[in-house]
């Protein structure tokens, strides 16, 4: 505790001694004041060691701040790095998360699709196996009614009898004047058992099988002049017929039998020499037959 002497500030031991010396009576005035002036001195000195003292330890608490600051700015940093790293460990687990999951997804995905195509593919196979026996199911039902049209055909023909298929010998074709001596019609198609009937429309004509124009196995036939001439197809094939007196001029047919083996004697026919305006008679009538019967 400090006290005060004459607006000086002395320590207790030092303003002890200047009381003790006042109540002596000191030695004199001078030597009070000697003693003053070195009491005050040594509270200059103590002050300033006190200072200094004072100083030292404001330095000593500034370093341990600076220390506390320093250890607790380290420690901060520390935590900001451990913060950091667990943020980053957690950024990545969570990609890596995100990554599974989306593996996971992809997986079930393509396997949906492939279930899918799977399923599109027995669905198209069944599809198919089911057409297949559809068609097999029509054409057997088409078979049996060609079957049945068949039968029901050769019974008619059975119960009515042969169809007998007339032709005309005419001098001129009534719808086509320029058209001279001709057979109507000049193509006939037919059956096997049917009949063809010339029929001398007009006087001075007749009917004769061309060599080379028949199916193996059929008989040619010879008419007369002016005398009507009936002939039983027996064979499928072409049959060619020409009127002897007007050959050159043209006057020829040709009748086709359907059946198997119609086509055999088709080749041979075609390639029988023929002349004068029988060629490109011949030549009309083979467009025609090819076009409506031999195909």
């Amino acid at each position: 505790m400090l006290l005060e002497l004459n607006s000086v500030r002395f320590w207790p031991a030092v303003g002890a001694s200047v009381l003790l010396l006042a109540a002596c009576g000191g030695g004199g005035e001078e030597s009070a004041e000697a003693e003053v002036r070195e009491a005050q001195e040594q509270v200059e000195e103590a002050a300033d060691t006190d200072e200094a003292a004072a100083e030292d330890a404001g330095e000593a608490v500034q370093e341990m701040a600076d220390a506390a600051e320093a250890a607790v700015d380290d420690a901060a940093d520390e935590a900001g790095s451990a913060m950091d790293s667990m943020r980053e460990e957690a950024e990545q687990g969570m990609a890596d998360a995100g990554e599974a999951v989306q593996d996971a997804a992809d997986a079930v995905t393509d396997a949906a699709g492939d279930a899918m195509d799977s399923a599109s593919d027995m669905a198209g196979d069944a599809m198919a196996a089911m057409q297949g026996a559809a068609d097999e199911v029509a054409e057997g039902a088409e078979e049996v009614v060609d079957d049945a049209q068949a039968m029901a055909s050769n019974v008619v023909d059975d119960v009515a009898g042969p169809v007998v298929h007339e032709i005309r010998m005419l001098n001129g074709d009534p719808e086509n004047p320029r058209e001279r001596m001709v057979f109507r019609p000049d193509l006939v198609v037919a059956k096997p058992g049917d009949v063809i009937k010339f029929i001398p429309t007009d006087p001075s004509h007749q009917s004769s099988s061309v060599d080379g124009m028949l199916p193996a196995g059929a008989e040619g036939w010879q008419g007369k002049v002016n005398e009507a001439l009936e002939y039983t197809l027996t064979e499928p094939g072409v049959y060619g017929y020409k009127c002897v007196p007007h050959y050159a001029g043209g006057m020829v047919g040709l009748v086709v039998v359907q059946g198997d083996g119609m086509m055999d004697n088709v080749a041979d026919a075609k390639k029988v020499r023929q002349v004068g305006l029988a060629k490109r008679r011949f030549d009309a009538i083979w467009t025609r037959a090819e076009a409506e019967y031999l195909n």
